[in-house]
């Protein structure tokens, strides 16, 4: 494509020069911005966490979308949020009637982790309700991510799923 402004241009390739431009520019402000991070913590260490520059490296250096690096773990597409200590009960869409506690380890958007006592399959799908709270309406449901074990325990990842269609079924 010799220019941008050629009437010959089709306007799908437009629209891709013009996404990918979009996407550099993202790129660049997000590395400006994690280097001002790094220079903030660096002046002033009590008042930015290093856990908060740690997070945003780590997206940083993974976008989403993009394959995980060779030999490396497989990543999260969004940042987690640590929370403590509510119960949550998980139930396996294959056998509704046997459902077992977790206690929720965080939170990101789209997901969120667990502590349990035994482990759970990958690719196991799960509804998933608050222990205290049972709620009202259909429970919503999670693909099991990751399973890896944490002491006596397991820590499992898990992929909010979409809700199904009203009158669609499971």
């Amino acid at each position: 494509m010799d220019s941008q402004d050629s009437p010959d241009t089709p306007p799908a390739e437009l629209s891709r020069w013009a996404y990918e431009r979009l996407v550099q520019r993202a790129r660049a402000l997000a590395e400006q911005a994690l280097r001002r991070l790094e220079e903030l913590r660096g002046r002033y260490p009590a008042d930015l966490a290093e856990e908060v520059i740690v997070a945003v490296r780590r997206l940083h250096d993974q976008r989403p979308g993009a394959p995980p690096r060779p030999g490396g773990p497989k990543r999260r597409r969004a940042p987690g949020f640590p929370v403590g200590g509510r119960q949550l009960t998980l139930t396996d869409a294959q056998a509704p009637g046997q459902p077992w506690e977790a206690v929720l380890v965080d939170l990101c958007w789209g997901g969120f982790s667990v502590r349990a006592e035994r482990p759970w399959a990958l690719g196991s799908v799960v509804t998933v309700g608050d222990a205290a709270d049972p709620g009202v309406g259909p429970p919503p449901r999670a693909e099991v991510k990751s399973c890896r074990p944490a002491g006596a325990a397991w820590v499992i990842g898990c992929a909010l799923l979409p809700a199904p269609e009203p009158g669609g079924g499971a």
